[in-house]
């Protein structure tokens, strides 16, 4: 029997079309799906270059600062050093005090102690604003070293001489001012605190200071491991 032109004709039609899925499945499919996921690739590229970029731009833009960031850093570093620094502070306490015509007659500086953070409660006023706090300063790397000291001399030069204290070049909290009169003139007892930053890695000496004037006391050799960065 044979086949009619027509069930040849749509034979040929069936193989050319499986002909074409073929080559579509087997050839073109793969080439285009490699096609798109180049094309995503490069969006991809693109968005992280374009945030590089935009990261390079904000580094330029904070390079022209970083002179004033130095200059902020060191003098920050005045008011907070990275020790406690005893024998500087004696030098600086009796700058001021020949400076404004006052003796120190006793000088305490105990052993620092490791910082904790403030909690608003009862004891603070409801109308002051809350203590400040911040969670990148701990007891790992901030204490607090507390002193005392007593001056002599007339008023207006003690209160000078406190006033320039509170407001000098390293930064303390006086937390008590007690004066007396004596027979020739006033007696000034000052308590407070002044403070260190401790630097990542680095160890902080206690260094006490308990006497009568104000010659330079050697430091002790103790280290704390609870200063440890």
């Amino acid at each position: 029997m044979k086949v009619g032109t027509q069930i040849w004709a749509l034979i040929t039609v069936v193989v050319v079309i499986a002909l074409v899925a073929g080559g579509y499945f087997l050839g073109v499919a793969p080439l285009l799906q490699q096609q798109a996921s180049a094309d995503a690739d490069r969006r991809a590229a693109r968005a992280v270059n374009d945030g590089l970029e935009a990261e390079i731009a904000q580094l330029q833009l904070a390079k022209s600062d970083v002179d004033e960031y130095q200059s902020l850093a060191s003098d920050y570093e005045e008011l907070i050093p990275g020790k406690v620094d005893s024998q500087r502070f004696i030098r600086g306490l009796d700058a001021l005090a020949a400076a404004n015509g006052v003796t120190i007659s006793e000088l305490k500086i105990d052993e620092f102690i490791p910082y904790s953070a403030p909690v608003a409660d009862d004891q603070f006023d409801e109308k002051a604003p809350p203590p400040y706090t911040n969670d990148r300063i701990t007891d790992k790397n901030f204490v607090i070293v507390p002193f005392s000291l007593t001056v002599d001399g007339g008023w207006a030069e003690s209160l000078n001489f406190v006033h320039l204290l509170q407001f000098g070049d390293r930064l303390v909290l006086l937390t008590g001012i007690d004066q007396s009169t004596t027979d020739t003139a006033y007696s000034t007892k000052i308590s407070g605190f002044m403070y260190v930053f401790v630097k990542p890695g680095a160890l902080v000496k206690n260094e006490q200071v308990d006497q009568g004037g104000t010659a330079p006391t050697e430091p002790s050799d103790g280290e704390t491991p609870s200063a440890r960065g």
